[in-house]
């Protein structure tokens, strides 16, 4: 006890004497014995303490450019010196700790990146250094909500550091600024320094103009005038620039090596990155955050790039502006509208006052769309246009839009050039495109389940931003005539998606069946049938049929594995176990059987939310179980457990204390005796087939008797999504509604109005909850198969307008509608298509990157 006693005086001693801007350090820090402190052991605490005394601390602060103006800092610096910095963005008191707990001798600089969104962040920070200098970058907007909603408020917040700093460091200014004079300078009583452009400086920017790759001015000092080239657009980074100079001049540094420095420069990620695209088009990605000013500045560098292309922008809502929230979204859509941007995409809620002031500013409504989901935000850019274009990407860090950069980076980045005669064995592509693409002089090719590293030879003749490829990959495996995506990562190009439809036998024998799945659907990819055999166990191909759409027929090939299967067969277990093994869990719809109706009712039942949509249902283990029911419910269903097209249904009605069977074909028989039924039962059941008892809900209308199918399917972005709705009508004096009992099928809009007299509001509100029940469904019976992505659900609605589920089918033969009448066709359009949609999501072309 005595050791810990005077471990923890000689830490007080430290901090009290030989650090006096330590005296509010956390007081839990000297609660706690010397063994519970997280620094390895209490000498290397009092080192850290005592050598931030020899080795100068820059902390640099701001509202915009803090990690920008480091980076540009540690270019310099590092050039001749050991430099302990904060790394990316990580800049709150505690990540600023960790890096003064990693500081040693080496070290000759110390560079600190202070965050202070939140109030009280700067005293925390300085529990952890003592800056020689400090960096005022600019005072704006930036979390305003979170302190005290004026700008007053941030730069009072923001003063803090000079409280604590070296009585004779250095302050630097933004003289451009205005808010900076809201800073309280009165508590630094040494040097300050000012940079700036419009107005006199120390270090100053004139001739401020826009190259190819970044950004040039002349340095003004009193005795100086040097040209300076930094690689990074926007004029506002010319002050960080002009900071960067400013605190490497402090180190003694050559204007000579300066420059060099800033040369080497590279932006942080997020931060005004740009990468040139396919077809003539640039991203600008300056996703890492937001706030007014940020985002004008963002604008401007999109029409410093834009000449004559098309201008993008693509805005994440800003975030923690508190009272300043929608007068801030409002005055960006008008400043939007002010700049002629040719389209505009938004994400969040907030952005909704932003196309509200956009739209009484004069732009055009077809022109900006409005998203609260990212998924949508998604599937809509992948069907942009952005040919020719300056895509700006932009968003507060909790609107995560780094990863809208990143989608339309690996979408964009290249466009292949399949090539007959070129060799199997190389791609080709410009110097300039090879050096741009930051490639080696490998490329890995995707292809399906297939890869292949294959030779990168740099060739002039080929166009910018083209990868020439060969047409033949292997002696069997050749790339179909067809449009592809593609996916750049590193020194991978994935093309694709290749999707296997796994057929029955007829298909293979007759393809143009399947013609109706893909006849005038537009789809970048390649989508062959095939029929499953055991024999692809041991093969490295697969033997199918593609769809040409330019020949508008089917052609015989040979293909690689495929990235994803859509099954439409009662795959085996062992046949799955194969497809598994060469492409991972990316098969759908397995298995592929008829819903076991009991099973069905068991797991949903479960769930006191959705048991209330169900009919009740109870297992047939004889005759009285069933009459058990009748007595309970009048009219009940003897149903197959697992037989789908209304198949060995029967109906049991009471009326006047008789009951009456009746069978799916309409002929009835008078019930005498519970025996009597039993001998029924026996003749009519299917033998070895296992039945449940469930109670019939009302659903025989003046038309006849109604049932309706919902479409649930998962799309582009891996999420249910409803589809369609159709309704069937039965013939009159019909028990089930299936092909042979019906007298017609109309859109279940339309039904909900005729039959159910609902208007139009009240009726796409009804779809809307049959919408949300459908998928919760789909989510709740997924965990019992391995993989869903398209199904079927089949209910009811009483005369209460009340849904009843009564199953799901995976197995609804959608192909066959096509030889059917012309009102049950109607639904293919929107359901027939959408798998191959969750199909590409699998093979990894998704509208939705991984997270970050």
């Amino acid at each position: 006890m005595k050791a810990v006693f005077l471990c923890l005086l000689l830490i007080k001693f430290v901090m009290t004497r030989q650090a006096p801007h330590f005296h509010d350090l956390d007081k839990k820090l000297t609660q706690k014995s010397c063994n519970t402190i997280k620094y390895t052991n209490q000498a290397k605490l009092e080192a850290i303490i005592m050598s931030q005394r020899k080795v100068p601390i820059i902390a640099i602060t701001g509202s915009t450019g803090k990690s920008t103006t480091k980076e540009m800092t540690d270019s310099i610096l590092r050039q001749r010196l050991s430099i302990l910095k904060t790394p990316g963005n990580k800049n709150l008191p505690l990540h600023i700790k960790k890096t003064m707990s990693g500081l040693t001798p080496k070290h000759k600089a110390v560079l600190l990146e202070v965050g202070m969104g939140r109030k009280g962040a700067g005293h925390r920070a300085c529990r952890y250094m003592k800056p020689d200098y400090v960096v005022y970058t600019n005072i704006g907007s930036a979390h305003i909500g979170n302190l005290g909603n004026s700008v007053q408020d941030i730069a009072t917040n923001k003063s803090v550091l000079m409280k604590y700093m070296n009585k004779g460091g250095i302050v630097l200014l933004n003289q451009d600024d205005p808010h900076s004079n809201m800073l309280d300078l009165n508590l630094h009583k040494g040097k300050f320094l000012k940079v700036g452009i419009h107005n006199e400086a120390d270090f100053r920017a004139t001739d401020v103009k826009s190259y190819e790759d970044g950004i040039e001015f002349t340095l003004k000092t009193k005795v100086h005038s040097i040209h300076f080239k930094i690689p990074i657009y926007g004029f506002h980074n010319v002050y960080n620039a002009l900071f960067a100079i400013a605190l490497a001049r402090q180190f003694r540094f050559s204007y000579e090596d300066i420059k060099a420095g800033l040369e080497k420069f590279k932006p942080p990620i997020k931060r005004m990155r740009a990468y040139k695209l396919a077809n003539n088009s640039l991203l600008l990605d300056d996703s890492v955050n937001a706030n007014p000013e940020s985002v004008v500045a963002a604008i401007n560098v999109l029409n410093e790039k834009r000449g004559r292309k098309k201008a993008i922008v693509v805005l994440g809502s800003m975030l923690e502006l508190g009272e300043m929230t929608e007068k801030a979204h409002r005055e960006m859509g008008t400043y939007l509208a002010s700049n002629k941007i040719d389209v505009i995409y938004t994400y969040g809620r907030e952005t909704l006052k932003l196309k509200e002031s956009a739209l009484a500013a004069g732009f055009i409504k077809e022109k900006i769309h409005c998203f609260n989901d990212r998924h949508e935000l998604h599937k809509a850019l992948m069907k942009a246009d952005m040919t020719n274009s300056v895509i700006l990407i932009k968003g507060s860090a909790g609107t995560k839009m780094g990863l809208t950069a990143e989608l339309i980076r690996q979408h964009h980045s290249c466009r292949i050039q399949i090539h007959d005669d070129q060799s199997s064995e190389e791609v080709q592509m410009h110097p300039v495109t090879f050096t741009s693409l930051c490639l080696s002089s490998k490329l890995m090719i995707h292809f399906g389940s297939f890869s292949k590293k294959i030779n990168v030879n740099q060739n002039e003749g080929i166009p910018l931003d083209t990868i020439r490829i060969p047409k033949k990959l292997t002696k069997e495996i050749t790339i179909p005539d067809l449009e592809y995506e593609t996916r750049l990562q590193g020194n991978h190009l994935h093309i694709g998606p290749v999707i296997g439809l796994a057929v029955l036998p007829l298909y293979i024998n007759d393809p143009e069946k399947q013609n109706i799945r893909f006849a005038g659907k537009k789809f970048k990819g390649l989508i062959y049938m095939f029929r499953p055999r055991s024999d692809h166990r041991h093969s490295k191909v697969i033997q199918g049929y593609y769809y040409d759409p330019k020949k508008k027929t089917f052609i015989e090939g040979t293909f690689p594995f495929p990235s994803a299967i859509f099954n439409r067969v009662m795959l085996k277990p062992t046949l799955h176990r194969i497809y598994s093994k060469k492409i991972g869990h990316k098969i759908f719809n397995y298995p592929y059987s008829n819903t076991d109706k009991w099973t069905f009712w068991s797991i949903l039942s479960k769930n006191k939310s959705i048991k209330k949509y169900l009919p009740k249902t109870v297992k047939y283990t004889g005759v009285s179980s069933a009459l058990k029911m009748v007595k309970k419910h009048r009219d009940v269903y003897v149903k197959p457990r697992n037989m789908a097209g209304g198949s060995g249904i029967l109906v049991l009605r009471k009326s006047n204390k008789r009951v009456t069977l009746y069978n799916q074909k309409g002929k009835k028989w008078d019930v005498h005796s519970s025996s009597h039924l039993k001998s029924l039962l026996k003749k009519i059941m299917i033998k070895g087939k296992s039945y449940i008892v469930q109670e019939s809900i009302f659903s025989d209308y003046e038309k006849g008797k109604i049932d309706f199918r919902a479409y649930v399917q998962k799309d582009s972005t891996g999420n249910w999504t409803f589809t369609g709705l159709e309704t069937k009508v039965g013939k009159s004096g019909s028990i089930i509604s299936n092909s042979k009992n019906r007298q017609e099928i109309m859109p279940g809009e339309k039904a909900l109005q005729t039959i159910f007299r609902l208007n139009e509001q009240e009726s796409k509100r009804k779809i809307n909850g049959i919408s949300t029940l459908g998928i919760k469904i789909m989510k709740l019976m997924e965990p019992h198969h391995k993989l869903l992505g398209d199904a079927a659900i089949d209910f009811v609605i009483d005369p209460q307008l009340r849904i009843r589920i009564l199953e799901v089918q995976l197995n609804y033969a959608a192909e066959i509608k096509q030889n059917r009448t012309e009102d049950e066709r109607q639904i293919l359009p929107s359901i027939l298509f959408t798998p191959f949609e969750y199909a590409t999501y699998l093979a990894g072309f998704s509208s939705m990157p991984l997270e970050e």
